[in-house]
């Protein structure tokens, strides 16, 4: 009945395009797709676990998530596609007789702007976002709190922008679904929207800048990775997703240009027909990057048919300088450090990103003591490092919860070492954790499946971790700051310093050495670490006292 009365209501309306069972329901809903299509035929019906002709003329499957830094793959080749209940762990949704289309794709966390508070003035109160706006000042960081919420949205953009193209570049599909393009406030506050609760903008990114990865028109490039060698040989094929009214003729190009706007490689191909309804093989690029003055970022752009779209990569020199003799080089905070740092020299501590670590209480819906972040201890002081952030909500979810990192640029440390102030693909391998396995661990996959993700996607644990900086001085900031979840507020650190009498030191709680001659950002980063810890530039504004630096550097 209930039914029958939402097609009588709403039958005519110009936007009632699907008609949807819901994919948390239970009961037997396949009776009311087949009712509904007899009554009202005008929509299209979707019936949970309904991927056949009888049970619904669309079928909706978990195929989202991002697979790390590479775009060579589509929502076939992953072997992705679960919603709770809906199908077992080793099924692929690839032969379904109806079309497919992705379900929630996205629902990456971001921080909120507590500014919004302000606009809830009718009969609804955000204690939600009044609770967090009073634990970040607590923990003495509500100065950072607009960085924390535009370097954490623009993260979570750029993976939305991942998400969207490969359901694009995925051919045949259906189409993709976005559970919200704004914050949602219910379950714990999941604010996963480029526009806030109000549908307003967050000044994350702008309309016509959204519209080139997610329109009727869209070009699309495969690439195996985003970081590369000098010595390399950059090579990607270009597609343009087209559905569009009718088909069109093009003549595509590409550019390859550095920061400064300089092209650094061009080319065009022949004019082409570009067929509606399908996605569209446009051609190779291929380019030598021996003249790229390395490191740099360079920014590769395809256009077609009246549009544009553009993806970073990252170049670094083959090789590295030696060491600067000194700098001592350090990999636990022992007596030889201690005595280099008493001798007034610099010392650069590599932190084993294995050890001292805090696993997170995986559960669903837990007690916020379950949470919460312990006082840093001597072989408890520090959190699993992730580039992935937080899926949906901690609240629901328990998880790592940590919403990417914040930096400044402009800091010598990064000096030879290019970054934007938030979180991007180069960062990947040196933060790990950088596939979407553990946020479908998160939702209650099966082991085999997210175990699958993590394999195919070549993603890698204990790579990085953030130690528990909550008691140093109110003002000490991390160069490289992991921003926390708003369910908890503890100032996270990966790489910061400190005077320590005569001395200085750097800490950097990355794996920056592990098979550094296959991965030239791990080695890019310690050169650019090592030569900021040799130059004058390095000196700590800070001297965190012996106590504090024993709990938070000792992992025994």
């Amino acid at each position: 009945e209930e039914l029958f009365r939402i097609l009588n209501t709403y039958g005519n309306h110009p936007s009632f395009g699907f008609m949807a069972m819901g994919n948390e329901s239970s009961g037997s809903l396949s009776e009311l797709t087949i009712k509904g299509r007899k009554y009202d035929h005008r929509m299209l019906y979707r019936c949970e676990n309904g991927n056949t002709l009888e049970t619904g003329d669309f079928h909706e499957t978990g195929e989202r998530g991002v697979m790390g830094p590479q775009t060579d793959w589509d929502r076939w080749t992953v072997r992705t596609g679960w919603i709770e209940g809906q199908q077992g762990d080793d099924e692929i949704e690839t032969g379904a007789p109806v079309p497919t289309f992705s379900h929630e794709v996205g629902q990456w966390l971001m921080y909120p702007d507590f500014d919004q508070i302000k606009k809830y003035t009718g009969t609804l109160r955000p204690y939600n976002l009044e609770y967090y706006k009073e634990s970040l000042a607590k923990n003495q960081m509500l100065d950072q709190n607009k960085a924390f919420a535009q370097a954490s949205g623009k993260f979570s953009v750029l993976l939305y922008k991942d998400d969207i193209e490969g359901c694009l570049r995925t051919d045949p599909f259906g189409g993709l679904q976005i559970l919200e393009a704004r914050d949602y406030p219910g379950q714990g506050t999941a604010l996963v929207g480029w526009l806030d609760a109000f549908w307003d903008s967050k000044g994350l990114i702008e309309p016509a800048e959204f519209r080139r990865f997610c329109d009727k028109t869209v070009c699309l490039l495969r690439m195996p990775k985003r970081v590369y060698n000098a010595s390399e040989t950059f090579e990607a094929s270009a597609e343009i997703a087209h559905y569009a009214a009718a088909d069109i003729n093009t003549q595509p190009s590409w550019n390859i240009k550095d920061e400064q706007g300089n092209i650094v490689a061009s080319g065009n191909w022949p004019t082409m027909k570009l067929k509606t309804g399908q996605l569209n093989s446009i051609g190779i690029i291929a380019v030598s990057l021996k003249n790229v003055i390395a490191p740099q970022r360079l920014i590769v752009t395809v256009f077609g048919a009246e549009t544009s779209n553009d993806w970073n990569i990252w170049v670094y020199p083959n090789e590295q300088t030696s060491a600067p003799e000194q700098v001592h080089i350090a990999y636990k905070y022992d007596n030889e450090a201690k005595e280099a740092l008493a001798n007034g020299e610099s010392v650069l501590l590599f932190s084993n990103p294995t050890e001292g670590v805090i696993e997170p209480i995986r559960k669903f819906a837990p007690p916020q003591s379950d949470r919460e972040l312990p006082r840093a201890q001597s072989g408890a002081n520090s959190f699993p490092g992730s580039f992935m952030p937080t899926f949906w909500s901690m609240r629901l979810f328990n998880q790592s919860g940590t919403l990417g990192f914040l930096c400044d640029p402009k800091h010598p440390a990064f000096a030879s070492f290019p970054t934007e102030s938030h979180c991007d693909w180069q960062w990947a391998d040196l933060l790990g954790n950088f596939s979407c396995s553990k946020s479908f661990k998160a939702a209650g996959a099966g082991k085999n499946f997210y175990e699958r993700i993590w394999r195919n996607t070549g993603d890698v644990d204990g790579r990085s971790k953030a130690i528990i900086l909550t008691e140093t001085p109110p003002d000490y900031r991390p160069i490289l700051q992991i921003i926390d979840n708003y369910e908890r507020n503890a100032k996270l650190g990966t790489i910061f310093e400190t005077k320590v009498g005569k001395g200085k030191l750097l800490i950097c709680a990355m794996d920056l050495e592990t098979d550094s001659d296959k991965r030239p950002a791990a080695r890019q980063l310690r050169q650019s670490l090592l030569e900021y810890a040799a130059s004058d530039e390095f000196q700590p504004k800070f001297e965190l006292s012996s106590e504090v630096l024993t709990r938070l550097l000792i992992n025994e």
